[in-house]
């Protein structure tokens, strides 16, 4: 399966610079995961651990970070400190449907 967070993203020019908006995709996730209509496991983070490995463990493709990420609302942080609840949404066939 092949999704990304720049679905529904738009561009625009200016100056003769692309500018690329923030992706709608994080929003609607965090909102279903926030309503209750996407299904997700939680997870603790430990020390020295970090969220691609978190994703390529539950989903096989640590590709998908951006999604525990937009799920548990923590932004595309590079670290995230230990102790922090994330939310790992199930199914990325569902995550994907969201975002199409």
């Amino acid at each position: 399966m092949a999704f990304s967070r720049y679905t529904r993203t738009r561009t625009t020019v200016k100056n003769r610079k692309m500018l690329v908006e923030s992706s709608s995709a994080a929003r609607i996730i965090k909102k279903a995961v926030d309503e209750r209509r996407l299904d997700y496991a939680q997870f603790v983070l430990s020390e020295g651990q970090r969220i691609d490995i978190v994703a390529a463990n539950y989903y096989g493709d640590a590709r998908y970070w951006w999604v525990i990420c937009a799920a548990s609302g923590i932004g595309w942080v590079g670290q995230v400190p230990p102790g922090t609840l994330l939310k790992i949404p199930t199914s990325l066939n569902a995550v994907a449907n969201l975002v199409a």
